[in-house]
C-alpha cells in the first residue's frame, strides 16, 4: 500500500501553457483525482492523463475549460443562507 498523504500535505498545482492555450493540472488530492479520471474516460478528446508518480497525477486539458468566477455578493450569500435553512427544517420535520 503507497504512502498516504496527510491533508497539509496534499495539494493541485495548476500551470498555464500559453503557446498551446493548454492547463497542465497537478494533483494529489485523492476525490480531484477520481473526478479528473472520470472527465478523461468521458471526454477522452478534450482530457488527457499525463504522467503518474506516487503521489498524484498529472492532467491537460484546453486553458477555455478554466473559469475564474467572481465571489457571490452578500445578497447572493443571503439567498443562499435561506434556501438552506429552508431545506434543512424541511428535512427535520
Amino acid at each position: 500500500m503507497g504512502y498516504k498523504m496527510m491533508l497539509a500535505e496534499q495539494e493541485t498545482i495548476i500551470r498555464y501553457n500559453i503557446d498551446e492555450r493548454l492547463v497542465n493540472y497537478y494533483t494529489t488530492v485523492p476525490a480531484d483525482r477520481r473526478k479528473m479520471d472520470k472527465r478523461c474516460a468521458e471526454f477522452p478528446d478534450v482530457f488527457k492523463k499525463r504522467r503518474v508518480d506516487e503521489y498524484g497525477a498529472e492532467y491537460t486539458f484546453p486553458m477555455k475549460m478554466v473559469k475564474i468566477g467572481k465571489p457571490p455578493t452578500e445578497a447572493r450569500r443571503e439567498q443562499g443562507r435561506r434556501i438552506t435553512a429552508a431545506l434543512r427544517e424541511k428535512t427535520t420535520l
